[in-house]
């Protein structure tokens, strides 16, 4: 409704025009950014990409003042309704995602201005009634109205929460400035009564004050439609203007009569219907990187990619740089390590014994350790890890340190027997993983322990 007011009250403001001077109402879409500068670690590599540009709306008035002789210069004050702000969006890898608990974050920066554009304009005549402008000068902008919209997906419910902000006018932390201003530009051609023309402008001042040091200020481009409402020359009988308003029922810039959806919001470059979206995968074919192909919103609408091609997409591959089956998430099943394999490494662990409060091997222990170099000989791309434990029975510290000894004796015995030393590695524990209870012998006797681990 807001907007409505605004049209009605710059419709209203046109009667009052000079008959000497022109008035034009004018408006169009345009694409809002904001250029911030911060001192923020990694803010290019890791945050800036994140940002895009705002769609919006640009609507007002233009009042036309000739002053040279030969009618090209021109003084060109307006009065604009701007929609200003930026768009973010971001998503995190699976490993941020489980340590954040945020999958992807995005939110939609809107704020609105009224604008009031003092552009100096140099008319190039084209034809009797056409002719080329280019314009440009200073704008003064007044903050009407502004929210933020926040949305946050969340990894361990993989629900979304929403959150509306509106902003408030004020020099505080979060607040938007009242008075903003900067340059624009604007170059197009006027034919007849018809005004094309595209536009920039550029924020000088820092409109926003966030909660780190950093200056915001606005960056917009677009292409306005506009239409002058009385003519230059004074008539031979003065009597009030009629004022045709353009019907524009979806309040998309297009009106009703080139609208080929007039009751469905869209853009004028297809017609005032909306973006299509050709391969129906819910993301319109400007912003869809693979326009005939259904895709996943997440990856720019092309298809969750398939890196060792596999038959299981990234997203749901745990091995997605190896080759492997679905029933497997994706990696390969493990047809090397088979469970008798398993079995002789288990037993082997079992009958491995040392010297009381020592790391020296056992004579016992030669047999079960000679079947695990036959293991790793005949499987070279088997890798073993060794875990040494004790039972809490004495200093914590001694524990670990005569833990690690032993486990290290093990690989020792493996290397000199022909084991590469990187297809092993050796771990002491001490007594911080028993299997039973420390309070009975049995259970000490079985806390005294090396594992062995095989791996690919």
């Amino acid at each position: 409704m807001k907007k409505l007011y605004l049209i009605l009250a710059l419709v209203s403001l046109s009667t009052l025009s000079y008959s000497q001077l022109r008035m034009a109402i004018l408006g169009g879409p345009h694409a809002a950014s904001v250029k911030e500068t911060n001192s923020i670690p990694s803010w290019e590599t890791d945050i800036k990409p994140g940002f895009s540009k705002r769609t919006g709306l640009n609507l007002g008035i233009m009042v036309d003042v000739p002053f040279s002789s030969n009618n090209r210069w021109h003084f060109q004050p307006g009065l604009m309704y701007m929609e200003k702000g930026r768009k973010f969006y971001m998503r995190n890898d699976t490993l941020n995602s489980i340590l954040t608990d945020t999958v992807s974050l995005s939110y939609n920066l809107g704020v609105n201005y009224i604008d009031i554009p003092l552009n100096f304009t140099y008319k190039l005549p084209m034809s009797k009634k056409a002719s080329f402008f280019l314009s440009g000068g200073p704008y003064i902008g007044f903050f009407y109205n502004g929210k933020q919209k926040n949305e946050t997906r969340i990894y361990s419910s993989n629900t979304f929460k929403d959150e509306e902000v509106r902003l408030e006018a004020g020099n505080g932390q979060g607040k938007i400035k009242t008075f903003d201003a900067g340059v624009n530009a604007r170059a197009g051609f006027e034919i007849g009564n018809v005004l094309l023309s595209g536009f920039m402008s550029e924020g000088l001042t820092n409109f926003y004050t966030a909660s780190y040091d950093g200056t915001f200020r606005h960056q917009v481009r677009g292409v306005s439609l506009g239409i002058w409402l009385n003519k230059a020359t004074q008539p031979a009988k003065k009597a009030v203007p009629v004022l045709v308003i353009p019907v524009d029922t979806d309040n998309d810039g297009v009106e009703n009569k080139i609208d080929k959806c007039p009751d469905i919001p869209g853009t004028p470059k297809y017609g005032g219907c909306p973006i299509p979206d050709t391969d129906g995968d819910g993301m319109n074919d400007e912003a869809d990187v693979c326009p005939t192909i259904a895709g996943d919103v997440n990856f720019n609408g092309c298809p969750i990619p398939d890196s060792d091609g596999d038959g299981v997409n990234d997203a749901e591959d745990k091995c997605t740089t190896e080759p492997g089956t679905r029933e497997n998430n994706g990696c390969p099943l493990r047809d090397t390590i088979t469970k008798v394999i398993e079995e002789k490494i288990t037993f082997a662990a079992r009958n491995i014994f040392f010297k009381s409060e020592s790391d020296q091997l056992t004579a016992s222990s030669i047999a079960p350790l000679d079947e695990v170099v036959k293991v790793l000989t005949d499987h070279p791309t088997l890798k073993l890890q060794i875990d040494g434990h004790s039972d809490s029975t004495g200093k914590a510290e001694k524990n670990l340190k005569l833990s690690k000894q032993r486990a290290e004796s093990v690989k020792k015995y493996l290397t000199n027997h022909g084991v590469d030393a990187s297809r092993l590695s050796a771990t002491g524990y001490g007594s911080s993983k028993p299997l039973q209870s420390n309070q009975t012998l049995e259970g000490r006797r079985s806390n005294r322990r090396v594992e062995l681990k095989l791996a690919q």
